[in-house]
């Protein structure tokens, strides 16, 4: 008799103690949305590292000394930025150790300029086609050569619906686009090296000679190369150098840290998370002790007691520990930009399916939190007798 009547007592009770039922709402809120924003970011941070290790092709990097941005910056940001050095470094760096060089030429997009129909400040990466092993290993589509007026678009780039656009009065065509790569083409448009030289001469003519200019060269390693012994064999060059397995293995012991941290502080949350639901679900239970014990007295037994409950609090978590992951995985995308554009860290594309397991996360973590929640005062309360919660409580 008792279980067809468990959801309607559920909703009953919830619906004649709004206030009780709000103040344990705001704390599940509260605490799955810290949940979902945190873990979530943390998630993304490490497989895009993961995937960078996977899809990062040089095994050093060599920019200039002129650059305003660190090591992480030049590999993992799409900040624009048009810095430059002479060609012939390449003349420096390329010895008995390395297999392969391909080296890039960076612009930007000028916003406003009235010269790009796009209002996003993008970095230009010209590559040369013929040498080049980090983007076309990643290009969606097959594609034999890249001509002029030809762009490929990173995935992180906004060009949904748009099969054109002008970038320095020069008339571009989208072709493809990447897939993740962890790295800067994320967030970059790739295109000829040769038009992007051109391009460079008519808008920036204060620049260096784009034609005996590069931004950066990308070396591999021969297989049988050390690193380290390479790096030895161009100290004194003018530029700066990455070893590109040295800087994710910092990334990885700095995520590893900030992980450690805000797991801590993500366990201190969510006990205090369990004290405080805890609290106001003796409460729930305490005011209504009375109308408990005359369900036990017409023959409710402890566990059919404890189902109804569980029922209850179960609603009340479901739809908090929802709404909660709903405002997590709204934010999770803002918080990914701000860790990319101001950590420099790598990070991976927030897909359907990256939303969807962290939602459901949210709300398994909800259930368990109001289940762990709910067992302290049922069984305070599973200690009375019948009589004893009719004559201590009220209705």
């Amino acid at each position: 008799m008792f279980n067809k009547l468990f959801g309607t007592i559920a909703l009953s009770n919830i619906s004649r103690r709004k206030q009780l039922v709000a103040i344990v709402s705001i704390c599940i809120i509260i605490s799955i949305f810290l949940f979902v924003l945190v873990w979530g970011t943390l998630d993304a941070t490490k497989a895009g590292l993961k995937l960078n290790q996977e899809r990062h092709g040089a095994d050093v990097v060599v920019y200039p000394l002129e650059s305003k941005l660190d090591d992480s910056g030049i590999l993992y940001s799409g900040v624009a930025q048009s810095v430059y050095m002479p060609s012939s470094i390449l003349d420096e760096i390329d010895n008995e150790y390395v297999d392969s060089i391909t080296t890039q030429y960076f612009l930007q997009t000028l916003p406003g300029g009235g010269c790009c129909s796009t209002e996003l400040e993008l970095r230009l990466v010209g590559i040369d086609w013929d040498t080049d092993f980090l983007v076309k290993p990643w290009i969606k589509d097959k594609i034999d050569t890249l001509k002029d007026g030809e762009i490929i678009a990173g995935c992180n780039v906004d060009i949904e619906g748009l099969v054109s656009l002008t970038i320095l009065n020069y008339p571009m065509t989208i072709i493809s686009s990447l897939e993740p790569t962890g790295s800067f083409l994320d967030d970059s448009v790739v295109c000829n090296i040769g038009l992007l030289r051109n391009l460079a001469k008519i808008n920036f003519p204060e620049n260096p000679d784009p034609f005996s200019s590069i931004t950066c060269a990308m070396v591999r390693l021969d297989k049988n190369a050390s690193i380290d012994t390479y790096l030895d064999s161009i100290i004194g060059i003018s530029a700066n150098v990455i070893s590109v397995t040295d800087l994710q293995i910092k990334l990885q012991n700095e995520i590893g840290m900030f992980s450690t941290i805000l797991t801590l502080l993500l366990a201190v949350i969510m006990i205090l998370c369990v004290i405080a639901i805890s609290s106001q679900f003796y409460m729930m239970i305490h005011m209504r002790i009375k109308e408990v014990g005359y369900l036990r007295s017409i023959g409710m037994t402890r566990s059919q007691l404890f189902r109804m409950f569980i029922m209850e609090f179960g609603l009340i978590g479901l739809s908090s520990g929802f709404f909660g992951s709903l405002i997590g995985m709204a934010l999770i995308g803002p918080m990914i930009n701000w860790v990319r554009s101001n950590l420099t860290m790598p990070v991976s594309v927030v897909d359907i399916k990256f939303m969807l397991i962290h939602l459901l996360l949210g709300i398994v973590i909800t259930l368990m939190l109001c289940l762990i929640s709910t067992i302290i005062p049922l069984i305070i309360t599973n200690r009375l007798s019948p009589h004893e919660m009719i004559t201590k409580g009220e209705l």
